[in-house]
């Protein structure tokens, strides 16, 4: 397993987050944890690294002013290139 996060894994990560998003906002019940394994087995991450790559997801949203998944603390180490690439996925989720 590698240490770097692939484009691709990111976009990933980012699309589970924005469909825990959008069930927190519409007030639809879900489980974390069954997200975070559908994600393990689309990409090669442990359960820790998602839930650490969340909150970063969380960190990028909250210095932009946006609402995160509760339970996904925001992680000040995102690092500026993951924190672009990831509000660059996020903008083109929403568009």
């Amino acid at each position: 397993m590698s240490l770097l996060w692939t484009d691709e894994d990111l976009k990933h990560a980012v699309d589970a987050y924005q469909q825990m998003l959008k069930f927190q906002i519409n007030k639809t019940p879900f489980v974390k944890a069954e997200i975070n394994r559908e994600l393990q087995s689309k990409i090669n991450r442990s359960r820790g690294s998602i839930e650490m790559r969340f909150q970063n997801i969380s960190s990028v949203l909250h210095a932009k002013g946006q609402a995160w998944v509760k339970g996904y603390v925001p992680l000040g180490n995102v690092g500026a290139t993951n924190e672009e690439k990831i509000w660059q996925l996020i903008m083109k989720s929403e568009a």
